[in-house]
């Protein structure tokens, strides 16, 4: 080991000139920058570099590496999920699993979240916006997170797997403990509480299946048997999660872009009826704000584009990278709703791991722009307050709090 740097020791293995002190969960953030383009000031630190910070771990910034990993099931696997890696009790699935398992996990959320089915759902999706927007709008002014963002992605998740609405309020406090817990502890604690909280529903749905989400992954198939309980609990605290968190924080990223682009904001008012274009605006917004990042365990030791990886390395493969790559989109932070080729900013990951419900995604985030922009058009961030964000394994807005004019 060499010296220290910023956390953990310096392997002595790795060049000097590849240690570069990125911190994962502390990326320098002010009033004007966010998440992502603080991410964005270490692209030229290297293709690849490490990083001494939370147990060290290599970090990926070309965006066709990144997507090359994201698809070598072979040299990268998935048998941990977050960085810094702190012991669950058990496997995160159908994340921390890989082909050819891996397929027969996800077959049952991919049926769920067939865009023939996620339509279905759109009356239900549609209603709980307006309903929440509806709370707030005559009074001129909202928390944005508290109010919105962290209530409809649950009203939604526990319609999806037919469980009570009522359950958001015991389940919300375990989602954010687990997502941005103080420590490894309190994380591991909010997880079990989440299965606790699951435990007699997979036990319910295992002996009386219905036609909701929990009910297809807890009766799944694999290679001819059912998958076992803890299997069945643990993907479905996985899902449960999935849906919570990230779904939250890409609406505050998109409401706070808005708020400080009276201009883009103006342009998507304008055109709320105009089909191809509200796809456009979705992908663009998408492209801008990616949130999730997804790490690969090494397979064994490798010399890959001159890093000296071994067994057991932890690789962070930001996505951010890929969606603010300059060559493919110029003036990447920049939001142009008039990009042709948008699609392919990889913000929901690609290959085996491509995120199974970026249907819903999608359809949430256009129905929460058409419910709010026609009934709030013009809003802004309040005076005197100041959004505060996040930067980890899912960057978030914590805190945002909007104001607009009121009809007298």
């Amino acid at each position: 080991m060499a010296q220290q740097a910023g956390g953990t020791a310096v392997p002595a293995h790795i060049p000097a000139d590849m240690v570069v002190d990125l911190d994962l969960y502390n990326l320098p953030l002010t009033n004007t920058k966010d998440p992502q383009a603080a991410f964005m000031a270490f692209r030229d630190s290297g293709d690849i570099f490490w990083t001494p910070r939370h147990g060290g771990h290599w970090v990926v910034t070309r965006p066709e590496d990144i997507r090359t990993i994201q698809n070598d099931t072979e040299n990268f696997d998935r048998s941990q999920q977050s960085i810094p890696n702190f012991d669950m009790g058990g496997r995160s699935l159908p994340m921390m699993s890989d082909p050819p398992e891996h397929e027969f996990l996800r077959r049952p959320l991919t049926r769920a979240f067939l865009p023939q089915v996620m339509a279905q759902m759109e009356d239900k999706v549609r209603g709980i916006t307006v309903q929440l927007i509806e709370t707030f709008a005559e009074r001129g002014e909202c928390d944005f997170v508290e109010e919105f963002g962290k209530v409809f992605p649950i009203l939604v998740f526990l319609d999806l797997v037919d469980l009570p609405r009522a359950d958001r309020v015991r389940l919300l406090p375990m989602a954010e403990a687990l997502t941005r817990g103080a420590s490894a502890e309190d994380r591991v604690i909010a997880w079990n509480e989440i299965l606790d909280y699951l435990t007699p529903v997979v036990t319910a749905r295992r002996e009386k299946p219905g036609n909701d989400l929990i009910s297809l992954m807890v009766n799944t198939d694999i290679g001819g048997e059912r998958i076992c309980f803890r299997d069945a609990l643990t993907m479905s605290g996985t899902v449960t999660l999935a849906g919570l968190d990230t779904v939250a924080a890409m609406l505050g990223f998109v409401i706070r872009h808005l708020a400080m682009n009276p201009k883009d904001r103006e342009q998507i008012v304008e055109s709320l009826d105009d089909d191809e274009f509200m796809k456009l605006v979705v992908e663009e917004l998408l492209r801008r704000y990616p949130i999730a990042n997804s790490g690969r365990v090494a397979s064994h030791d490798m010399d890959w584009r001159g890093a000296p990886i071994r067994k057991g390395d932890m690789v962070l493969v930001a996505n951010v990278f890929v969606g603010l790559d300059e060559a493919r989109f110029p003036h990447a932070l920049v939001v142009d709703f008039s990009r042709s080729n948008v699609r392919h900013h990889n913000s929901f990951d690609s290959g085996p791991h491509t995120c199974v419900g970026a249907s819903l995604a999608r359809r949430e985030l256009r129905i929460f722009l058409e419910e709010w922009l026609r009934r709030i058009p013009k809003f802004s961030i309040k005076p005197g307050t100041t959004p505060m964000m996040a930067t980890g394994m899912v960057s978030s807005v914590l805190a945002l709090q909007l104001e607009w004019p009121v009809k007298g």
